[in-house]
C-alpha cells in the first residue's frame, strides 16, 4: 500500500521543524566558528601576561561587551588584569559577582540594563554579564568576568568547555613561571652559597698555612687562630641554615617545647650581638613589654634562632642608629597565648613592592655580583617556616626611605618553668681529674676531642674501634664515654647496647653520642640505643663544658668563679710615679679587648707583671681565663671591675 499524501498542515509542521533544525545547526556552526576563531587568536606560549592579553582581546573582539576582567591566583595573591591594560594585585575583591564565584566556584549570570549599552532604548534588556570560574579539575585558579555581552544560552554552553581549556593553559603558564622563578632563584642561591662558603674557607686555609710557618710570633698565631675560629663558625652557621631549611621542606623538623621566659631569650640574643652592634656604633636595646614574668611552653632554641636571624639582618643593614628588640603578649584565651617578637632598626629600609620577596627561600633583593651585603638568602624564609610550624605568622613594616620592623607571632601555652629531667652523676670531691674514654675511628676527630678535654683538665683515653672499647671497659672504669655513632664493623649504637647489657648491677656509665647528624630521628636513635646525651659535630667548647658539668658534675679548669668581690677596694700601695705607666697599660689592654685584638694577650701579661705585688690574684685569674678563651667581651667587663678595685683610679662618670 502506498502512503497517503501528507496534508498541508503536516507539510507545514515538517517545514517548521526543518527550519528550527537549520537555525539550530546554523547557530551551533556559528558558535563553533566563534570558539575556533578565539582559539586561533590565543598566544599560549607567550607567558602569563601574553596569554592573558590575547585571551582578553579574543573575548572582547569576538563577544563584544564593554570590558573583560580576569582574576587569577598566583603566589597566594589574587592578581587582576582587564582589557583596558590595568594590572595589579587585589587585596580584597570588591565586585560582588566575582566574590560570589570565588566562594562557590560556579558560573554566575546577571542581566545588564546599563544605559551605556546600545540597547538602552529597548524595553527589555538583552545584554548580560557573565562570570566564569576557571577550574582545572576541582582546583579553582580564578575567574573571568565579561560585562554587557550580547550572547545566548547556547553560546554559553559552547564557551564552558572553552574556558575549561583556557583554565588549563593558564594554570600551566603559571606553574611554568613558578618553576622558572624557582630554578633561577636556586641558581642564584648556589652562586651565592659558593661565594659565601669560599670566603670563610679562604680564611681558614690561608690562616692555617700562615700558622704552620715557623717564623710567626705568639701574637700572630693567636690572630690566625681567631680568624680560623671565626671563619669556621661562619661556615657552621651557613650549614645550619641549609640543613634547617631542608628539614622543614622534608617535614622532618619537630619542635622541642619547654617552659621558657621570653625575657631570657631577649637577654641572650642581646648578649650574643652586643659586640657586633658595638663595632658598628649601634645602640641595641631590648624589652619584654608584658608586665608579668610568665613562662610559656615553646621551643626556646627555635625562637632564639628566629630572633637571631632578624637581629643579624638588622645589624647588617643598619649603619647608624639603633636596633630594638621587643616582645609582648597579644592575645590570651585561658592558657592559650599569642606572643609577638619584633626587631626594629634604623637601617636602609625596603620598598613596599619588595616586601613579598623577602620571605621567599633562596632569594635576595640584590643578588648581583656587586651586592653590598652578603648572606645565604635563607634566614627570613626559615623564620617564616618556623612561625608556620608554631601556628603563627611573620610580617614586615618598612619603607624605602629607611627603617624596618620585622616581626613574628607564635602561639603557645602558659606553663611552669622547665626543670631538666636528665640524670646527673655526682662524684663528689674526686681525688683526681675524671677520666674520659673517647671512641672514634677517625684519628683527627679523636685528636681534637683529646685536646679539648685535656685542656679542661680531664684525663683522656681513646680507642678507634667498638671492639676495643668493649675490651677496655671490661677491665677498666671511666667516668664518661664519648661515643662516635658511625664506625665500621661495630657502630656506636651496637657498642652502647653491649655496654648496657654488661652493666647489670654495676655503676651506670654516662655515654654521650658524637654525631654529625642534626636530624631528630637520628638523635632519637642514640637514646633508643642507651646513650644518655648527644653532642653534635663540630664540637663547640661551651657546649662541651655544659655536657661535662651536667653528666659528671665537673667544673672545667678554664671556667673560674670569682673568689672575692671584684669591686672590693685595694689599698693604694702603688707609688705615684708608676700610676701613669699603669694607667697607660690599662688603656692599651682596654682598647685591645674592645676591638677583639689578640695583642690583648701581651698587654695583659705586662699588666699582670705590674700588678704582681697587689692583692688582685682572683681578679687577674678570672681576666686571664677570659682572654685565653677568647671571651673578649667578658674580659672587657672584668677589666673595668679590676680598674674600679684600685683606689687611685676614678670610676668613669
Amino acid at each position: 500500500m502506498t502512503s497517503p499524501e501528507p496534508t498541508r498542515e503536516q507539510l507545514l509542521e515538517r517545514i517548521q521543524q526543518l527550519e528550527i533544525r537549520v537555525r539550530k545547526l546554523s547557530e551551533e556552526k556559528a558558535n563553533l566558528h566563534l570558539v575556533l576563531h578565539m582559539v586561533e587568536l590565543l598566544s599560549p606560549i607567550a607567558g602569563v601576561e601574553g596569554f592573558l592579553d590575547s585571551l582578553m582581546a579574543a573575548l572582547g573582539g569576538s563577544l563584544g561587551g564593554t570590558n573583560v576582567e580576569i582574576y587569577y591566583l598566583y603566589e597566594d595573591s589574587i592578581h587582576y588584569a582587564n582589557l583596558l591594560g590595568d594590572r595589579h594585585i587585589v587585596q580584597a575583591i570588591q565586585d560582588p559577582l566575582v566574590n560570589e564565584v570565588f566562594k562557590r566556584h560556579q558560573f554566575l549570570e546577571q542581566q545588564s540594563d546599563c544605559p551605556h549599552t546600545l540597547l538602552q532604548n529597548d524595553a527589555i534588556a538583552v545584554a548580560c554579564t557573565w562570570v566564569m570560574p576557571l577550574l582545572v579539575g576541582n582546583e579553582f585558579i580564578g575567574a573571568i568576568k565579561m560585562s554587557d555581552l550580547l550572547g545566548t544560552a547556547s553560546m554559553r554552553d559552547y564557551l564552558m568547555p572553552f574556558f575549561r581549556h583556557m583554565a588549563l593553559i593558564l594554570n600551566n603558564e603559571i606553574k611554568t613561571r613558578i618553576a622558572e622563578a624557582a630554578n633561577k632563584a636556586k641558581s642564584n642561591f648556589l652562586a651565592t652559597m659558593s661565594h659565601e662558603i669560599r670566603t670563610p674557607l679562604n680564611g681558614i686555609l690561608g690562616m692555617a698555612q700562615l700558622l704552620a710557618r715557623p717564623d710567626g710570633t705568639p701574637e700572630k698565631h693567636q690572630e690566625y687562630a681567631h680568624t680560623i675560629l671565626t671563619s669556621g663558625q661562619t661556615l657552621l652557621s651557613l650549614l645550619n641554615d641549609v640543613l634547617d631549611f631542608s628539614k622543614i621542606e622534608a617535614s622532618k623538623l619537630d619542635l622541642c617545647c619547654t617552659g621558657t621566659n621570653p625575657r631570657e631569650i631577649i637577654n641572650e640574643v642581646m648578649m650574643l650581638f652586643a659586640e657586633s652592634a658595638r663595632l658598628k656604633n649601634l645602640e641595641m636595646t631590648g624589652i619584654w613589654k608584658y608586665p608579668a614574668e610568665p613562662f610559656y611552653l615553646l621551643d626556646a632554641t627555635r625562637v632564639k634562632q628566629m630572633l637571631n636571624n632578624l637581629v643579624s639582618n638588622a645589624i647588617k643593614f643598619t649603619e647608624k642608629g639603633t636596633v630594638h628588640i621587643e616582645a609582648t603578649e597579644l592575645n590570651r584565651i585561658a592558657d592559650q597565648v599569642e606572643i609577638e617578637f619584633a626587631v626594629t632598626d634604623t637601617g636602609i629600609g625596603i620598598p613596599e613592592d619588595k616586601h613579598r620577596q623577602l620571605f621567599k627561600p633562596f632569594t635576595q633583593l640584590d643578588a648581583s655580583a656587586s651586592r653590598r651585603y652578603s648572606g645565604s638568602g635563607l634566614g627570613l624564609s626559615i623564620v617564616q617556616r618556623f612561625a608556620t610550624l608554631m601556628q603563627g605568622e611573620v610580617g614586615v613594616e618598612s619603607l624605602a626611605a629607611g627603617g624596618s620592623r620585622f616581626w613574628f607571632r607564635i602561639k603557645c601555652t602558659v606553663t611552669e618553668p622547665h626543670r631538666s629531667q636528665k640524670q646527673t652523676v655526682d662524684f663528689g670531691l674526686l681525688p683526681k681529674a675524671p677520666s674520659v674514654l673517647i671512641v672514634d675511628d677517625n684519628p683527627l676527630n679523636c685528636a681534637v676531642m683529646k685536646t679539648l678535654l685535656e685542656h679542661e683538665g680531664l684525663q683522656t683515653l681513646s680507642v678507634t674501634t667498638g671492639e676495643d672499647a668493649l675490651a677496655f671497659l671490661t677491665k677498666e672504669s671511666v667516668d664518661l664515654v664519648f661515643m662516635d655513632c658511625m664506625m665500621p664493623e661495630m657502630d656506636g649504637f651496637a657498642v652502647t647496647r653491649k655496654i648496657r647489657e654488661h652493666e647489670c648491677n654495676k655503676r651506670h656509665i654516662p655515654i654521650i653520642a658524637l654525631t654529625g647528624s642534626v636530624f631528630l630521628e637520628d638523635q632519637q636513635q642514640c637514646f633508643v640505643a642507651g646513650m644518655d646525651d648527644v653532642l653534635t659535630k663540630p664540637i663547640q667548647c661551651e657546649e662541651l663544658r655544659t655536657k661535662l658539668q651536667q653528666w659528671i658534675n665537673f667544673t672545667p679548669k678554664t671556667i673560674l668563679e670569682p673568689q672575692s668581690d671584684s669591686n672590693t677596694k685595694v689599698s693604694n700601695v702603688i707609688c705615684a710615679d708608676d700610676q701613669a705607666a699603669l694607667e697607660q697599660q690599662f688603656q692599651l689592654l682596654d682598647t685591645a679587648l674592645a676591638n677583639n685584638m689578640f695583642s690583648a694577650v701581651s698587654h695583659f701579661k705586662k699588666l699582670q707583671k705590674m700588678l704582681a705585688a697587689q692583692s688582685l690574684t682572683p681578679q687577674l685569674t678570672i681576666l686571664n681565663a677570659f682572654i685565653n678563651n677568647l671571651q673578649f667581651e667578658e674580659a672587657h667587663q672584668q677589666l673595668q671591675q679590676l680598674r674600679r678595685s684600685l683606689d687611685w683610679i676614678r670610676s668613669e662618670s
